[in-house]
């Protein structure tokens, strides 16, 4: 495996290439970015601070699952974003990241990606990203990690992890990359449920029999219907329809 060298400045350059960008923090290794961003959100930050890291001693995603990855293989960021928007709109900015993130993915590296309910990114059925947004002091932190140059993966992921180059068999640049998710994400954090068509259309969870794990309720197991307005997940078990706004979704084989 070839591992892309780290720039710091290769990042810090996106504030000349995307606009709403303000700042962006650049770092060889970081315990997490998203913790580092919400840091920096809870000490004021603007709108468009950016945390970059080639290296996580202690990343995660959601459910507080560990998030690890070899220095020069994946993107790892984290940004503040404080749109105007309501609080009931927040929730969908989950959602809209991934569309963001899924239509750039596509448009620079060529890889089709699906999205999982409500933030695996998807190839070929294969989980190459994830996302974790949170509510820090009125402000959302929206964490990304993009499998990029991944050969292989640890026995225990191999089967359901691939990242863009095992898929694309040719190097896409992190910086780069970066840059246009970014670009992507702007109009969606301002109008989240305009993301919601994009949204739709990639949602691999959508018609498949599911179990869902719910916190503090008993998982549920039933056919994923539909993605509601708010972006909850609509499944049907035992002739009920019930919307679940938070939860671990596997898909069933069936």
């Amino acid at each position: 495996m070839e591992r892309e060298p780290f720039d710091p400045a290769d990042f810090e350059r996106l504030r000349d290439s995307v606009p709403w960008i303000s700042q962006v923090y650049a770092h060889v290794s970081l315990a997490s970015t998203n913790e580092e961003a919400a840091r920096l959100a809870r000490d004021g930050a603007p709108d468009g601070t950016v945390v970059v890291a080639d290296y996580q001693t202690a990343g995660r995603g959601r459910l507080d699952r560990s998030w690890t990855a070899e220095p020069g293989t994946s993107l790892l960021v984290s940004w503040i974003a404080r749109p105007a928007i309501t609080r009931d709109d927040f929730p969908l900015l989950t959602l809209a990241t991934a569309a963001a993130a899924a239509e750039a993915i596509e448009r620079e590296s060529g890889v089709t990606v699906d999205v999982k309910w409500p933030n695996d990114l998807l190839a070929r059925g294969r989980k190459i990203a994830g996302i974790l947004a949170e509510a820090v002091n009125g402000a959302a932190v929206i964490g990304l990690g993009l499998n990029v140059r991944q050969s292989e993966f640890p026995d225990e992921i191999a089967a359901t992890a691939t990242s863009l180059l095992r898929e694309r068999s040719r190097p896409v640049g992190r910086a780069r990359l970066l840059g246009v998710i970014l670009n992507a994400f702007e109009p969606f954090a301002a109008a989240p449920r305009s993301a919601l068509e994009s949204y739709r259309a990639r949602c691999d969870t959508i018609g498949k029999e599911v179990r869902v794990e719910r916190p503090d309720e008993e998982p549920l197991t039933g056919r994923a219907l539909r993605v509601a307005d708010d972006g909850s997940l609509i499944v049907e078990a035992g002739g009920m329809e019930t919307a679940v706004a938070a939860g671990d979704i596997v898909h069933l084989r069936v």
